[in-house]
Parts: C-alpha cells; structure tokens; sequence
C-alpha cells in the first residue's frame, strides 16, 4: 500500500535527526567490555545500557552494528524481570545503519520455564507513551514476567514496553499477557511481526502505530494483532485469535489495509478482522477488510451491553470483501448479535461478496434495528429495515477484479458506486486508501478507494 506519512510523523523525522542533542555516548558490542568512558567509538562501551546509564535528558546515544545480548536492568519494584535495555529519560537511542537487521537487541526466556518467568528478559523499556526515542533496531527474543501477583506492567510488552520506536523491527517476542512485541508506546515505520501474547494484542497493547505492518502474530484470546490499539497508514496481516484475528477492543483504524486474519473459535464471539467477546466499539475509515475468515463473522463481530445506546461499531469509506465465515448461520461480513444488540454505523461503504461456506450462500450482514446504514452497497437490499438510512444500493459494485489486492477492489469507471456517497466533513482532507485525493468528481465514491478514470470531460465555451 502507499504510505502516507503525516506532518507529525515527518516532524518526528526532522526532530530525530537534527542535532540537538547535549552530549553524545557511544556503544559498540564488539568492545571487550564496558571499561571506557562512552564519550568516543575508540572508549565505547560493550553494552547499550552502561552508554544509556551515563546520559541525561535530551542525550544521544549511538549505536554501532552488531548482536547487543548482554547487560540490563531490573527496574519494577516487586518484579525480577530485566530490562536489555531501559530508557528512563527522554533521551534517543539510534543505530547507526538504517537498516534494522544491522543492529539486533536480544532478550531471553526464563531459564527455567523455557518462556515468561521471573528471570525472564524484555528486550527494551523506555517512558510510558513516549518520552524516550530507539530508531533503528531489530528487537527479538523478548519475555515477561509471568502472572499471578506480579506487577500487571510487566507481564505486558515482550519486545517493548513504552518509549517511542521508528524504524525499528519488533519480531519474535512472547508476553505472558498482552502486547507480546509492543506495549504501551507509538511505532513509526515499523513491523511487528511473529510475537505471541497469551491474553491479548499478539503484536501491541494499549500502543498506536504509524506506517507500519503488523504480520504473522498471534494471541489465544483476543486481538491476534492490535489489542486497544489505533493504526494510521499500516498494513494487519495473517494474525490469527480465538476472537478478532486482526483487531480486538476500542481499536480505531484509518487507511489500513486488515486482510488474511483469521479467528477460529466455536466457544467465543469471532471476527476474523475485528471481534470481541465484550462490549467494546470498532471504527474504520478509509478501510480494506478483505480475505479474513472466521468461525462468526469473516469480517467483523460486534456486540454490546451496557453501550447499546450508541453505535460501536462504525465503518465510514470501508470495502469489506471477501471474507468469510465458517459457521452455519453467520455472515461472511459484520455481525452483531449474540443475545445482545451490536449497533452498526454505516456510511459510504461497500459490503459485499461475503460467503458463509457452511451454506454455501453470499451472507454480506446481520444488522440490529437500531443500527444505521446510509449510502453504502451491500446486498441484500435493505430497503424498508428500521436502519436503512437512505442512498443504499445493491448493484454488483464492478470492481476491477484482477491483480494484487490494492488493485482488484479499486472501483471502474462504470461502477455505480461511483459519485454515490455521501460527502462529509473529513472528506475535503483526506486520502483514500492509495492516498489519492478523497472526493474526484464531485462527489464521495463509495468504499475505500475513489475511482481515478470516469471519462474526459470536454468544456466548450
């Protein structure tokens, strides 16, 4: 997909590599040890935390190529876990190379679990939300604390746990709670990939990712990939959950593309792209929900309690195509049942091509009536239910069918989703999916990508 990079992420681009910094320290794994004063590449020290322990706020500390799986701190009160590298000031760790696999921090498992335990090694922790900046790094072979009295922070974030990440490579890490590769903190240009969380988040928790791809991960609760997570520009690919594969719980996405995920559970609500088991909202804008499967609901699962009076889950300039649910009786597409209402926003979207396989049928929805669905295609028509809005369709949305997947859902020219939204505020500003210009011709096209050809127009005077 075309990464759209916002102003804030190319100021946090210039603040990064302007120098502003105070006093720069040095590390280098091929030192013989942590002997030198820090202050030049000849005195640097072996390990990236003896050069972080000497700076102060807004320090810089370089890093050269190589494997850092020495030194640490234990820092949590209550908690053994070490650290491989701890970052409590705002201060910027950077490798040298722009290349991630060049400069690798390595934790390690509790020797005597195998996996999360006391002794256990998280690859890095900097200042909740924020604060402290590693650009550049492959983050590996992380671990937490285990549970059951333990402080709940550590059992979070097997590869990070807070500070702000750019360019770095989260994979192969493992929470005993949730956030197995990220906790906590914003990723920039990042990939966060084959981590494992044992409760939620097998990628992050509680984080927001920029411009970034969150691939292969996996939880056996919920949110195989984002748990509690908002996600600007990126990609959630082939994470797989016992309930949303892809995204789980208060996740708000915008120009993403949520495609392969899979939830498989015949105990708990699913979603292969977005489910929950609890009542919790979803929103989507600018999205491609495509080629997730599910045991309920290839897409989206949604359901409600105590927010039933308001919609929770809310898709504007959404596609939601071919996904598909495994289970007698569910869509392919969005649900939201369950014994409770799961109240649907639904605007500017195209859902359709969803497919129960148990019954063999095109199964696009099931919306509570007190859900609201406007300008959209989807089939069947929804004329006449207590939630058509107004400005349905439900022709074949005449995509282009071939190539990669950016390129197959995108609309022809002839499509009658073409010009068929309706045109909101956000939509003078912002992108569609390809980053393209949201409004062409006029008027919104309907799902996540505007159509560029229509015709020539010819002005006679």
């Amino acid at each position: 997909m075309i990464i759209q990079r916002s102003i804030f992420v190319a100021g946090c681009a210039l603040f990064l590599a302007a120098p502003m910094w105070a006093s720069t320290y040095y590390a280098d794994c091929n030192r013989p040890d942590d002997g030198g004063d820090g202050k030049s590449w000849a005195a640097a020290k072996q390990t990236i935390q003896a050069a972080v322990d000497l700076a102060v706020a807004s320090d810089l500390v370089l890093v050269t190529n190589g494997i850092y799986d020495k030194g640490g701190k234990a820092v949590t009160p209550g908690s053994t876990l070490t650290n491989r590298v701890y970052s409590p000031l705002a201060i910027t760790i950077r490798a040298m190379s722009t290349n991630p696999a060049d400069t690798v921090i390595v934790g390690a498992p509790d020797p005597n679990t195998g996996g999360c335990g006391p002794a256990a090694i998280r690859g890095y922790k900097g200042i909740t939300y924020g604060g402290s900046y590693l650009v550049g790094f492959t983050i590996t072979n992380g671990y937490t604390f285990e549970s059951g009295g333990t402080p709940y922070l550590d059992q979070c974030g097997g590869g990070a746990h807070g500070g702000t990440l750019s360019n770095c490579d989260i994979v192969g890490n493992t929470a005993k709670d949730s956030g197995g590769g990220r906790a906590y903190g914003p990723s920039y240009n990042s990939i966060l990939r084959n981590n494992i969380a044992t409760n939620g988040g097998g990628a992050a928790i509680s984080s927001t990712c920029y411009d970034s791809v969150i691939r292969n991960n996996t939880a056996p609760g919920v949110g195989g990939g984002l748990y509690q997570t908002y996600a600007f520009n990126s990609e959630i690919v082939n994470n797989s959950a016992s309930a949303g594969g892809g995204v789980s719980v208060y996740c708000l996405l915008s120009n993403c593309v949520i495609r392969g995920n899979s939830a498989i559970s015949l105990t708990t609500s699913s979603g292969g792209a977005a489910g929950t088991a609890s009542a919790t909202w979803h929103k989507f804008y600018n999205c491609l929900i495509a080629e997730n499967v599910s045991s309920r609901a290839g897409a989206i699962f949604q359901r409600s309690g105590s927010e039933s009076s308001g919609y929770i889950g809310t898709l504007i300039n959404c596609t939601v195509i071919s996904n598909w649910s495994l289970v007698s009786g569910y869509p392919g597409g969005l649900d939201g049942r369950n014994g409770q209402t799961g109240p649907y926003a639904v605007s500017n979207c195209i859902i359709r091509f969803n497919y129960n396989t148990a019954d063999g049928v095109e199964n696009n929805y099931r919306f509570t009536a007190n859900s609201a669905v406007a300008y959209s295609c989807l089939a069947p028509d929804v004329a006449g239910q207590p939630y058509d809005m107004g400005g349905n369709i439900s022709a074949d949305p005449a995509m282009v069918g071939t190539g990669d997947y950016q390129t197959r859902y995108q609309l022809q020219g002839r499509s009658p989703c073409v010009n068929a939204g309706t045109n909101l505020l956000r939509d003078a500003s912002y992108k569609d999916l390809r980053g393209m210009p949201r409004i062409r011709y006029g008027t919104v096209d309907m799902g996540a990508y505007e159509c560029i050809y229509r015709g020539v127009i010819v002005t006679f005077k």
